[in-house]
This record gives structure tokens, C-alpha cells and sequence, in this order.
């Protein structure tokens, strides 16, 4: 049976932020879903991912040249494997509160959206926030804040383009020039973790 939701998460280094997005993604409220680890010729993808592959859910592929454009070959075979209706991408330096799984699915399952932007929370020094508007005006929003359906790229044929850091924004204009409906849910469990100059964690790489 098909899972409902597929997350692609590209990788490139840091085992121990990899397998803490991976753990986050095994203690969702929903189990509906798929996660496929691309190394982006990831010499550490193995060590990262080998105690999680008894999971069926999840899946680890390999690309067989490292690209270092912010995971697009690894974002666009991810959409090629997708077994999932609808789709999401996971950074591997960030990880997911208890039911993000949950809240996409029921923000696009069983409407005519083919796009959903979720909010997220940002990982400042002195905690988790809501990001502030302000930051999305600087354009500090990419593609893991969207669930997407994943007929709706195959039909349009639509793909990450750019490795610039506005790959997302190229990707998301894309779809609106392909006609996308475009939903908002007001739900933030997802947790990012490198927007610059806020990046504090401590005793982990």
C-alpha cells in the first residue's frame, strides 16, 4: 500500500542533524508516510541513516556525483520516487514537532489545493518562534514549508531549476505560473534550524 505523504530529504553531512531529522520524522502522531534520504554523494549518508533502514518507510538512495546546489538533484529525484498523493520536503539540519505529518495531510487531503504553505518555527538562541512576517517579506520561506501534490508536478512537468538560495522561490513561482491553487494553514511544527546568523545549537554537528 502507498503511503499518503512522501518527504524528500536531500543530504549532504551532518550525520547527527540527519538521524535527529529522522528520528522527528519516526515519533509523528501519523505514520502515513514515506521518507526518502538522498545523498548528494553524502560520504557520511550510511553512517547517518544505516540504524533507521529496517524501517520500510524509509528508503536511502545515493546520487552518483555531488551536485552542492542546495540538494536539487536530490529534491527532483525525490519526485521521481515519490510513492505518496502528496509530497513535502525535509532539510536534514532541521527537524519536525509531533504532528506536522498530521496537519498537512489535513490541510490539502479531500480539497481542490494543490499547494499548501504552512508556517514554521525558527530556532533563535533563546527558543522556538513563529516565523515573523518580516522574515517572510526578506524571502526566508522555501519549499519544506509546502505540502504539495504530486500528480500535479508530474503533470506539469515541474522541477527545482536553480542552486542559488532562491531555488525554493524559483520553484514556487512555478507553480503559479502552472496554474497552482494555492492554500494556507496556520499550523507551525516544523522547525528550521539555519536561517543566518541564528544558528546556536550546541553538541551537535
Amino acid at each position: 500500500m502507498n503511503p499518503t505523504l512522501s518527504i524528500i530529504m536531500p543530504c549532504w553531512m551532518r550525520p547527527q542533524r540527519t538521524a535527529r531529522a529522522i528520528k522527528s520524522v519516526l515519533a509523528q502522531t501519523c505514520p502515513d508516510w514515506q521518507l526518502m534520504c538522498i545523498g548528494d554523494k553524502c560520504p557520511v549518508l550510511l553512517d547517518a541513516t544505516e540504524s533507521f533502514v529496517g524501517d520500510q518507510r524509509i528508503g536511502v538512495w545515493q546520487m552518483t556525483e555531488h551536485e552542492g546546489r542546495f540538494g536539487t538533484q536530490c529534491l527532483n529525484m525525490g519526485i521521481e520516487l515519490a510513492r505518496g498523493e502528496d509530497l513535502w520536503f525535509l532539510g536534514n539540519d532541521d527537524y519536525l514537532l509531533p504532528d506536522p505529518v498530521e496537519k498537512r495531510l489535513e490541510s490539502i487531503v479531500g480539497t481542490d489545493n494543490d499547494v499548501v504553505y504552512h508556517d514554521a518555527m525558527i530556532a533563535w538562541p533563546d527558543g522556538l518562534k513563529p516565523r515573523s512576517g518580516a522574515l517572510l517579506a526578506c524571502g526566508h520561506v522555501g519549499g519544506s514549508e509546502l505540502v504539495i501534490r504530486t500528480a500535479f508536478l508530474r503533470e506539469k512537468n515541474l522541477r527545482f531549476t536553480s542552486g542559488q538560495y532562491g531555488h525554493d522561490w524559483t520553484f514556487i513561482e512555478a507553480m503559479k505560473n502552472a496554474g497552482a491553487k494555492f492554500g494556507r494553514a496556520q499550523t507551525a511544527t516544523y522547525v528550521v534550524t539555519h536561517l543566518p546568523g541564528n544558528l546556536d545549537e550546541k553538541d551537535i554537528d
